[in-house]
């Protein structure tokens, strides 16, 4: 537990620097764990508040939140990595950027069983850590070893609103085995944004030798000629 513990505080140590986060007096006090939005405000301003806003809605019940937290830092020190793993999907829309990234780092230390949560990250409004989602989702892929599994959580990806999330899928595509990574591919050729088809009808034609205008031409190619580049990939 405690070998744990220092290896997670250590992961959360590595991405504060790596997201440049700043404390100062607006931001949450700092937990055992990392930052906490969760602790509660100091005593002379939350009585400033109160006066101020008599008539106010009631706060929030940030509950839910505090135990998921809780939840998914036990589950950690404990070794149970798949509870807190369902601690911190909970966690991934939360509104404090500490709270995201102590859930990615989560996912971090779990590896491939978290690759598809990890993808949850990838519209997150801050592009540092949606940037750092994308080096935990590489870890995680290739801790999984499973082309299919690969292949599918890479063809989500392309759904992704941020153009360099489908980019970055498009690169990794092309390197699984062909018969897995086509039909992506080839359906990278309708993608909004020209760089990610530009990349897509470059590893099509890398992998066919063919060069296709549309979804369409490649997909008929690829009927005529799936068996062959299974054959080839069993052949390696």
């Amino acid at each position: 537990m405690i070998r744990k513990n220092i290896l997670f505080i250590a992961l959360l140590a590595g991405a504060a620097l790596f997201l440049q986060l700043r404390r100062n007096t607006d931001e949450p006090a700092v937990s055992k764990h990392g930052t906490d939005a969760l602790g509660s405000r100091p005593a002379a301003a939350a009585q400033s508040s109160a006066q101020a806003a008599s008539n106010a809605a009631p706060a929030p019940n940030l509950t839910p939140d505090r135990n998921a937290l809780e939840a998914m830092r036990n589950h950690l020190d404990d070794g149970e990595d798949m509870q807190a793993l369902e601690a911190a999907r909970k966690l991934v829309k939360h509104t404090d950027r500490h709270i995201r990234l102590e859930a990615l780092l989560a996912m971090q230390w779990i590896g491939g069983p978290a690759a598809y949560d990890v993808t949850a990250f990838f519209d997150d409004p801050d592009e540092e850590i949606w940037k750092h989602a994308r080096q935990v989702f590489d870890e995680a892929l290739a801790d999984l070893d499973r082309p299919e599994v690969q292949a599918a959580l890479l063809s989500a990806s392309l759904s992704s609103s941020l153009p360099a999330v489908r980019y970055a899928a498009v690169e990794d595509l092309v390197f699984l085995p062909e018969h897995l990574g086509f039909q992506p591919l080839a359906a990278a050729l309708n993608d909004t944004d020209e760089q990610v088809r530009d990349l897509a009808r470059e590893n099509l034609e890398f992998i066919s030798e063919e060069v296709f205008s549309t979804e369409a031409e490649a997909l008929a190619w690829f009927a005529e000629n799936e068996d062959l580049l299974k054959a080839l990939n069993d052949a390696q």
